[in-house]
C-alpha cells in the first residue's frame, strides 16, 4: 500500500511538471505494478486450485510464483507447504533452508518456515531430528498445528504414556476443536488403557470429522481392544470412504492388516 501511494505521488508530481514526464512516469508505475503483482496473481490461482483439491494445478501456479525474483516470503513458505502436500519433502526442505539461511527474515516468518520444515524432515524418515527441531521451536512458538504435530511425534517416539497424556491435555486446553489434537488425545488415553475416555474423545472427533482416516482407524483399535469386534469392523470399513493424501499418517497396509485381524477375530 505504501509503495502504491509513493508511485501515485510521483506520477502526480510528474504531471505537475509536464504531461510528457507524467506520461512516462505513469507507464513506469504501471509496468512496476504489473511486475510486483505477478507472484500474487500466480499464488491466487494456486489457492483457487487448492480449494478445488487439484494439487497438480496448485503446484504449477505456486512454482511459477516462487520462480519470480520478487516472490514474497509468504509465497515461498506456501510453495514449500504445497511441495510437502505433493509428496516432495526433500524439495520442500530445500526451499525452506534457503529461507532460513537469510538472516533478515522476520522471526514470525522464520518460525513458520521452521514449523513446515519439521514435517518435511519427519516425512523423510528423520523422526528424532524432527522432534528435536519441533521441541526447540515449541519453546517460543505455540499454535494449534505445533501442538498437533509435537503430540503426534511424542506418540511415535513412544514417550512415557503419562508425559504424552499431559501434553495432549495441554493441547486440548489450547484448542479442543482441532482434529489432530483430539486424535492424539484419544490415542494417549488408549495407550494408558483408559478406553472409555478414549472413546469419548473419539466420539467428539468423528461427530464432525466424517472423512478422517486416522480417526476411524484409531476408533477401530479402541473397539477391538474392548472386544467390540462388530463395531470395530464398522469403523475400519469407514476408512475406505475417507480421502487419503500424502499427509495421511495411516498407511493402506496398516488398514489392511487391521481388517484382516478383525475378520479373523469375528470368525473365531
Amino acid at each position: 500500500m505504501k509503495t502504491a501511494l509513493v508511485l501515485i505521488a510521483i506520477v502526480i508530481i510528474g504531471f505537475s511538471v509536464n504531461k510528457i514526464a507524467g506520461g512516462i512516469l505513469l507507464l513506469c508505475a504501471v509496468a512496476y505494478g504489473i511486475y510486483a503483482y505477478i507472484p500474487t496473481f500466480y499464488s491466487y490461482k494456486g489457492n483457487v486450485a487448492f480449494t478445488k483439491g487439484d494439487l497438480t494445478e496448485t503446484r504449477k501456479w505456486y512454482e511459477k510464483a516462487y520462480c519470480r525474483k520478487n516472490a514474497s516470503l509468504n509465497v515461498k513458505n506456501a510453495y514449500a507447504f504445497v511441495l510437502l502436500k505433493c509428496g516432495e519433502p526433500k524439495m520442500a526442505e530445500d526451499v525452506l533452508d534457503l529461507i532460513l539461511m537469510n538472516q533478515y527474515v522476520p522471526l514470525p516468518k522464520r518460525n513458520a518456515a521452521r514449523q513446515t520444515r519439521c514435517m518435511a524432515v519427519y516425512k523423510q524418515g528423520r523422526l528424532d531430528e524432527a522432534v528435536e527441531e519441533c521441541e526447540d521451536l515449541f519453546e517460543n512458538y505455540k499454535n494449534t498445528a505445533m501442538y498437533g504435530m509435537l503430540g503426534y511425534f511424542k506418540i511415535l517416539q513412544k514417550r512415557d504414556p503419562k508425559e504424552i497424556l499431559d501434553f495432549c491435555l495441554e493441547a486440548y486446553d489450547f484448542n479442543s476443536d482441532d482434529r489432530d489434537i483430539l486424535d492424539n488425545l484419544s490415542i494417549a488415553y488408549y495407550n494408558l488403557g483408559e478406553y472409555d475416555k478414549a472413546r469419548e474423545i473419539s466420539d467428539a472427533l468423528l461427530e464432525k470429522e466424517t472423512e478422517f482416516v486416522e480417526g476411524f482407524y484409531h476408533r477401530a483399535l479402541i473397539e477391538e481392544k474392548c472386544g467390540n469386534i462388530k463395531l470395530a469392523k464398522e469403523m475400519a470399513g469407514e476408512i475406505k470412504n475417507c480421502k487419503r493424501s500424502y499427509m495421511t499418517t495411516i498407511s493402506e497396509d496398516e488398514t489392511e492388516q487391521l481388517e484382516k485381524r478383525l475378520n479373523e477375530a469375528a470368525q473365531s
